[in-house]
């Protein structure tokens, strides 16, 4: 009996276990008073869902294989790239439509649309000449410029992604392409020779 004894009292006299215990205690007397609503558990199951995302991301990046600790990391900087893209195109995309191409016909449409296109395939082919030392001089460090490389590439390329989707998005709603949906599709095979052709 005493070694049970000394085993429980330290146990009890804990402060996070009474703690524990009240927080269970409130909980279970507010359960009585009310039923939670639809939005209530929707809301708690969002949280609990966000919380164990973020919890798995700890452990990944945190994991004792070297091998997923790189690969959580090319993810989450791809998918912050992306996010980061999609953010600056579509502020930049909105002032092009408002002090430019808007109210304007299509036709005007698209050929902005393909001009902010090429603006974006030409910082893109720049920064990364500038950054791999093609043009200007050599980098002072091979690992920075790997890394300046892998940034700028993944962000700009993501924008000028987005850039091309809206080029010939407006190309589909021209007149000619709009007729028929084998007409829109015709600026598939379009899009990829475009970018295909050797530059």
């Amino acid at each position: 009996m005493a070694p049970l004894a000394s085993f429980y009292t330290p146990l009890l006299r804990s402060k996070w276990l009474q703690g524990i215990l009240c927080a269970s205690l409130v909980v279970s007397a507010m359960a009585e008073d009310e039923r939670a609503s639809n939005v209530a558990v929707a809301i708690a199951a969002t949280l609990m869902g966000a919380i164990s995302f973020q919890m798995s991301l700890f452990y990944l990046l945190n994991h004792k294989d070297q091998d997923m600790r790189r690969y959580t990391n090319e993810v989450i900087s791809s998918t912050i790239s992306i996010f980061c893209a999609v953010l600056m195109f579509s502020e930049i995309n909105d002032n092009v439509d408002l002090y430019i191409s808007g109210g304007t016909s299509l036709e005007f449409q698209a050929f902005i649309g393909f001009c902010h296109m090429l603006v974006w395939f030409g910082i893109l082919q720049f920064s990364l000449a500038y950054i791999s030392g093609a043009i200007g001089g050599a980098p002072d460090s091979l690992k920075d410029m790997e890394l300046n490389m892998k940034c700028w590439a993944t962000l700009f390329a993501h924008m000028t992604g987005f850039a091309a989707i809206n080029a010939w998005g407006l190309t589909q709603q021209l007149p000619f392409f709009s007729q028929s949906p084998f007409y829109a599709f015709l600026t598939v095979p379009m899009g990829l020779a475009f970018f295909a052709c050797p530059g």
